[in-house]
């Protein structure tokens, strides 16, 4: 099979195409779009699983769970449902649909969520497209989704040409601890990405992102803790004032007692540079 049709532009396309098949024989027309890829001219196995979603036909669940033995169909699924969540939210259809009855926006979403680990890579994947609700919408699905998120989004941190995956994966890393740091999973490693990025991304926002996160997942044990501490206060030299002052919000988050002589340092620093912003952050940790 070849795989470049599935990519998130790709499904996008086939669930754009199918808008008749989602909402009966009333659906207003769409232009037709080069490269568009229609249910007839998919595998049988695909299209029998994509209508039955769109018409909510009963063996759905039959067929997605015969879905999930194959990588290639269950991607397929994914990347068709993440073109729903896109393709709603761009249409502005977000809060049409029957009185009683879920939107597809909101069928798509609950769908991915109960994927949960088969949808994460996927999803990650969206991050970085450009700005929009789209991305916003998979950020919150992947918090939802939590733990299996985390190695999807550290692939994405790592990513060298793409400063916008790199922001919104330490953002969402960091909600997904804020929220609830996940159950019996090893953190160093998320621990070292972060700070690794909050030390060397050339990105401000990155680095102001990986603070904030950084001090969320220090809260598991108090060595945790100061393994996060650690970084977060060396980065109180970062030569961009926005960094400081969200380096300062991290550690007043964190609350680890160790960095109160590196605060009382910072805030003589501070007041001798006349820099206000970061001597009321600095107050407010001590």
């Amino acid at each position: 099979m070849n795989r470049s049709l599935w990519t998130p532009l790709g499904a996008l396309l086939i669930a754009a195409s199918l808008p008749a098949c989602q909402s009966g024989a009333g659906a207003a027309k769409k232009p037709p779009v080069e490269n568009r890829k229609r249910l007839g001219d998919l595998p049988e196995s695909y299209s029998k699983l994509w209508k039955a979603w769109l018409l909510k036909d009963s063996r759905y669940p039959m067929l997605r769970e015969a879905a999930l033995a194959d990588p290639d169909t269950t991607r397929f699924l994914v990347e068709n449902l993440i073109g729903v969540v896109l393709g709603e939210l761009s249409s502005g259809r977000v809060l049409s649909g029957p009185p009683g009855q879920p939107t597809s926006l909101e069928r798509a979403r609950l769908e991915l969520v109960d994927l949960g680990a088969a949808s994460t890579h996927a999803l990650s994947e969206v991050l970085v497209l450009g700005s929009g609700l789209g991305p916003v919408a998979v950020e919150d699905l992947l918090v939802e989704i939590g733990g299996p998120s985390v190695d999807p989004l550290l692939a994405q941190l790592a990513r060298k040409d793409s400063p916008v995956a790199r922001r919104r994966a330490s953002r969402t890393l960091g909600e997904i601890a804020f929220q609830r740091i996940p159950a019996n999973m090893t953190t160093e490693v998320v621990r070292t990405a972060l700070a690794e990025c909050l030390e060397n991304d050339e990105d401000w926002i990155v680095r102001s992102q990986s603070a904030l996160a950084l001090a969320s997942w220090g809260r598991s044990t108090p060595s945790d803790m100061a393994d996060c501490s650690r970084p977060i206060v060396r980065a109180l030299a970062d030569e961009d004032d926005g960094v400081r002052k969200d380096v300062l919000q991290a550690l007043g988050r964190l609350g680890d007692p160790r960095t109160i002589p590196a605060l009382v340092n910072h805030l003589e620093r501070c007041m001798n540079g006349g820099r206000m912003g970061e001597i009321v952050l600095a107050q407010k940790c001590l």
